[in-house]
């Protein structure tokens, strides 16, 4: 009986906690991007009138925040930028690229967001952030993530030993590559070394360059007028121009060949596309889609609730005469009735919340298995939530059933 009571438990915290844990908004920010918008473009440098025109609709966006009165932040960390590790025995770059931030410019977006701002010792420290379930376990194989490492990373024709502190789910957002974060000087140097060895002529002749802008203000979940402002201006725009170029790409797929006007079309459509990301819109969604799955789990966790008191009530009332009879002979050996209450809430205690102390502890090793795969610390409000309600009803059932029980007791005493 206890052990279905355990297992039932068991399995409704941790329905019910992840259910939670995917509609929050700390879960949003822990699955794709994490600041209010993030604009991306290609930047071509021989077209100054196309960056005016994506620089016009970063400024809608300032302008919706402005209009609303929040305060926001906007960075342009440059995305050309990335270092990898390197294998030590082999001397030769391992796993994924990873996108260099300086200390500085993280540092000001953190201290606005109110949140643990870095400091680093010396240029040869970095920290090593690691957005998703995947990068985590990609990076993983290579560099440890659970403690402070010395490792070599390669950039630019050049390797430096480097000591490595990992850190999960702080600086990330959509399309770039998992992020370090050095000092300024490094940074600098990084930068400089990039520029050194790309062709001045290719770099301002050649192909578009990726050019990414992050706008953050705190308040994005109340902003819902922002959303839906920045999309009537911006979301029409990007689909009426993504629309477009599927109908020239599908003209090409065709093998049919594009007169020169259609040519011309198409990249100009394609210097003027963008891709645009709100941390909003990625919390509302998630919410809807797993709006069902949460309503699913508290229903159930009602129907395991009911099914669990069930269960203990009858267990409880169905043996009340033998039990009478027991705790009559204890008041012939001399046990007051004070002692004989205390001795039935020790039962009773044990008999209600043991099973769910248990419960408790599997849910809690849950937790911990399903942080890699939700956030750093997704599940730990859920957690509470869930732990918090389930107990408080519990005890309410407790407190009814123990006086029921008592007063049922001293009737066959009697």
């Amino acid at each position: 009986m206890y052990f279905l009571i355990a297992t039932f438990a068991a399995i409704d915290f941790v329905a019910t906690g992840t259910t939670l844990s995917l509609n929050g908004s700390e879960f949003a920010g822990q699955t794709e991007l994490s600041f209010a918008y993030t604009y991306q473009y290609q930047q071509d440098k021989t077209l100054p009138d196309v960056s005016k025109l994506h620089e016009q609709n970063i400024d809608i966006i300032e302008q919706e925040i402005k209009k609303a009165g929040y305060d926001y932040i906007k960075q342009t960390p440059d995305t050309r930028i990335i270092i990898t590790f390197t294998d030590d025995s082999t001397d030769t770059p391992m796993s994924m690229p990873y996108q260099v931030l300086s200390l500085s410019t993280y540092n000001e977006m953190a201290r606005f967001k109110k949140e643990e701002m870095l400091s680093l010792k010396s240029d040869n420290e970095l920290y090593l952030m690691t957005g998703t379930a995947f990068e985590h376990d990609e990076t993983s194989k290579i560099v440890p993530l659970n403690h402070v490492s010395h490792q070599t990373i390669y950039y630019q024709g050049s390797s430096q030993k480097m000591t490595v502190h990992p850190r999960n789910h702080d600086y990330r957002f959509e399309w770039v590559n998992p992020t370090v974060i050095v000092t300024d000087k490094m940074y600098e140097e990084t930068s400089q070394r990039y520029l050194a060895s790309t062709d001045k002529q290719t770099e301002t002749l050649s192909a578009p360059t990726e050019h990414l802008t992050l706008i953050h203000f705190n308040e994005w979940k109340q902003a819902d007028n922002v959303y839906h402002a920045v999309e009537k201006k911006l979301g029409t725009k990007s689909r009426e121009i993504n629309q477009k170029l599927d109908l020239l790409y599908n003209k090409t797929q065709g093998h049919q060949l594009l007169t020169s006007k259609e040519s011309q079309q198409l990249q100009q459509l394609e210097q003027q596309s963008f891709s645009l990301s709100s941390l909003y819109f990625t919390w509302l969604t998630l919410k809807q889609t797993n709006g069902l799955i949460l309503i699913v789990s508290f229903l159930l966790g009602a129907v395991f609730f009911v099914f669990a008191a069930s269960i203990s009530y009858f267990r409880l009332f169905g043996d009340l005469k033998e039990d009478a009879d027991y705790y009559q002979t204890l008041y012939f050996i001399g046990v007051g009735p004070t002692e004989q209450k205390r001795i039935v809430s020790i039962e009773l205690f044990l008999m209600f919340f043991l099973p769910l102390i248990i419960a408790t502890s599997h849910f809690t090793m849950a937790t911990f298995a399903l942080k890699r795969l939700l956030g750093a610390t997704t599940l730990v409000k859920p957690w509470l939530q869930v732990i918090m309600w389930y107990f408080f009803f519990q005890s309410l059932f407790f407190f009814f059933s123990r006086r029921r029980y008592l007063f049922h007791l001293k009737t066959y005493a009697k």
